[in-house]
């Protein structure tokens, strides 16, 4: 109880006075003492981790140097024998450091020197393994992997800097034997992609000369893109020919000859697309039916109720208008995160493809959608007219002008074309049909 009312210092002092206080304050079961003492200094921070008690309160309360010591004492009030000791201290700096940077050189020579014996040790290891290999048939493939034998030397069973007797070979033989089947494959399927991008290229190439020279038009729009080419069995059958073999130029060149012929097959089988998800969505085609391929009446692409929205931009256009949009060869996200379209199963044809068009894709059927329908017909039979056989010619040489019932602008209705209202976003609303002479118009609900 005395001592817990002393301060550090006062512990500290008394610790000297004798052997047996020394012992005592000194031991670890006098910590609780000196924690107490501690406790009296207004302020003082707890003893750091890597200091005892006692040592703290020296550290604090005594008043000599924790370095020099005795060396100070000695030497603080004598300027000469200050300057001295201060120049001795330089000289032994300095022969430390010269021999520190020695010792440093000497530990990296010798790591230099292990490391070297460490590689001619993985050296002769990857040359054992080499040679086993070449004897059980990959001979050849060794000559691929040469100079530096990768990626084989990077296997965890090669760089193993220990020398490899029969015995060993033994244990990691099928593994390794299986590991080159690997590297095989890998390097085939480069040496292929390489080929098959290579002769992408060509076609590209062709394709932009031949667009070039025929300029652009509203029919030139609708023809096929690039990929949809590279999609064509025509062209397709030539650009995965053996990947070592050159490109048949005369059979490519028959191929491009027949273009003309090609866009009028790509421009009918879209067609017919977008002819079954219109008949489906009117009711026209049974559901579960499979209408055969090739069968299509051309009648729908003229009528005013056949539209298509795109998922992507929201817009609505007639059927005619589907194939040249510019959404549907667009790519989207998905086409660079290496997703495919949903009606090509992905291959490496078609990874290659995607890695050669990257501005363009495929046309993409799934970009477009029926809107609904009972909203155009709405408008169409507003305007006294049958929604299923009713063609935009009609329409058109009819001139009908509609309004919004209940939008008003500056105190008017605002008036548009009846195409510009059923691929507008407004065909909820109540309608105004209104006719060029203003004598009468119809409330269309």
């Amino acid at each position: 109880q005395i001592f817990s009312h002393l301060l550090p210092i006062d512990l500290l002092n008394l610790a000297r006075t004798s052997k047996s206080c020394r012992a005592l304050l000194m031991s670890r079961s006098s910590g609780s003492l000196w924690r107490a003492s501690r406790q009296l200094v207004d302020g003082l921070p707890d003893c750091p981790p890597h200091l005892s008690e006692p040592a703290y309160a020296n550290l604090v309360f005594s008043n000599h140097c924790h370095v020099f010591m005795s060396a100070w004492e000695e030497l603080h009030d004598e300027e000469e024998k200050w300057s001295q000791y201060e120049q001795d201290q330089l000289q032994k700096k300095k022969a430390v450091q010269v021999h520190a940077a020695a010792c440093a050189a000497w530990a990296a020579d010798r790591a230099q020197a292990r490391a070297e014996e460490l590689d001619v040790v993985r050296q002769r290891r990857l040359e054992f393994i080499i040679n086993k290999l070449r004897s059980m048939g990959w001979a050849e493939e060794m000559l691929k992997l040469r100079p530096g034998y990768y990626p084989l030397a990077d296997h965890h069973h090669v760089r193993v800097a220990k020398e490899l007797t029969e015995r060993a070979w033994e244990k990691i033989r099928d593994e390794l034997s299986t590991y080159m089947q690997h590297v095989q494959t890998a390097r085939l399927t480069r040496e292929r992609s390489a080929a098959i991008r290579s002769r992408l290229q060509v076609l590209e190439c062709v394709i932009d000369r031949l667009r070039n020279d025929e300029g652009r038009s509203s029919m030139t729009e609708s023809h096929p893109k690039f990929p949809d080419y590279a999609l064509m069995p025509e062209f397709r059958a030539l650009i995965e020919g053996p990947t070592h073999a050159p490109l048949d130029k005369q059979a490519f060149a028959r191929a491009i000859v027949r273009i003309p012929d090609l866009d009028g097959v790509w421009l009918a089988q879209r067609a017919y697309l977008l002819d079954d998800m219109l008949r489906r969505a009117m009711g026209l085609v049974p559901e579960g039916m499979v209408k055969p391929h090739g069968l299509m009446n051309t009648y729908i692409f003229d009528l005013a109720i056949a539209l298509v929205e795109c998922r992507r931009c929201q817009e609505r256009m007639p059927l005619t208008m589907a194939i040249p949009h510019r959404c549907a060869h667009s790519p989207s996200t998905y086409w660079f995160l290496d997703f495919d379209l949903e009606e090509h199963a992905e291959d490496d044809y078609m990874r290659d493809l995607r890695y050669v068009a990257r501005g363009v894709r495929p046309w993409d059927m799934n970009c477009f959608r029926v809107p609904d329908l009972e909203q155009v017909r709405g408008v169409l039979r507003a305007c006294g007219k049958d929604p299923e056989t009713t063609t935009k010619k009609e329409m058109h040489d009819e001139d009908i002008w509609v309004a919004v019932k209940d939008i008003l602008v500056d105190g008017k209705r605002k008036v548009m074309k009846w195409d510009a209202a059923v691929r507008g976003l407004l065909t909820r609303r109540s309608w105004i049909v209104c006719q060029r002479d203003r004598r009468r118009s119809t409330l269309v609900t």
